[in-house]
């Protein structure tokens, strides 16, 4: 609600489809803004279709196959309202549901799935990491290291996270112990299996004290949530952002 369904950008600049999932569109709607503020900036039209719905992620942990068709088949009508280079993701977990599991699907939806891309992925690929990089580093940066989402590990995506963070002006990248290692949330694992999902984030904190960050900084807003709720637990001073946020914050 708080951005327009087309956002019109340069003449000469194709149009990127934004899925912006649950996670962002209901709790951290910021991290969207920032999304779409940014590729605008970089002179794309953005289409954030009002009918998309929830990537089915969650459906699937649930062993719900059925409602999982429901919602690949409305957000692959979603986005023919408009001819778009890309679909853009900043949650790994969509990405990996639009995009990994939606192909192995029993449906003719290559084309949609094909365009499918996470946003650091696109970030690089369009040369906004060769902007960052002439950029002069600010003298007081906050110190960060980097939580692997899951569904983004699994798909190859590590290096280009990693390289958005080293780039940035305002960040002190560190790198820290289990970066990869799940946080725990896994869908709707964490809501009917709590005790065990505190656990499996509980291996990450030590790792995470040792790094001295400040921050940690990760592409999936439900993996934000579990490490924040973790983080809380163990007592620590961290707190735990979208890489979006940061990346917003250098580009002021």
């Amino acid at each position: 609600d708080r951005l327009p369904e087309f956002t019109p950008g340069q003449p000469d600049k194709p149009t990127i489809g934004f899925f912006a999932g649950c996670s962002i569109t209901y709790a951290y709607p910021e991290i969207g803004e920032a999304m779409v503020a940014i590729l605008q900036r970089m002179g794309f039209s953005v289409y954030l279709p009002r009918s998309q719905k929830c990537c089915g992620i969650p459906a699937l942990s649930s062993g719900n196959g059925k409602l999982v068709d429901t919602l690949a088949e409305s957000n692959v009508n979603a986005f023919k309202g408009k001819e778009v280079q890309h679909i853009i993701t900043a949650c790994g977990s969509c990405n990996g549901g639009i995009g990994e599991y939606y192909k192995s699907m029993k449906m003719d939806i290559d084309d949609f799935t094909g365009k499918v891309i996470d946003f650091s992925v696109f970030l690089k690929q369009e040369g906004l990491f060769e902007e960052l990089a002439q950029m002069e580093k600010w003298p007081e940066r906050t110190r960060v290291t980097y939580h692997d989402p899951c569904h983004l590990k699994t798909q190859g995506i590590t290096r280009e996270p990693r390289e958005l963070l080293q780039l940035l002006p305002n960040v002190d990248f560190v790198e820290m112990e289990n970066a990869s290692s799940c946080c725990g949330l896994g869908g709707t694992f964490s809501v009917y299996h709590y005790e065990k999902s505190k656990a499996i984030g509980k291996k990450k904190m030590s790792g995470l004290s040792e790094s001295g960050a400040s921050q940690i900084a990760t592409a999936c807003p439900g993996c934000i949530m579990q490490l924040q709720d973790t983080i809380n637990h163990s007592g620590q001073k961290v707190q735990a952002v979208h890489i979006l946020d940061l990346l917003a914050t250098a580009l002021k």
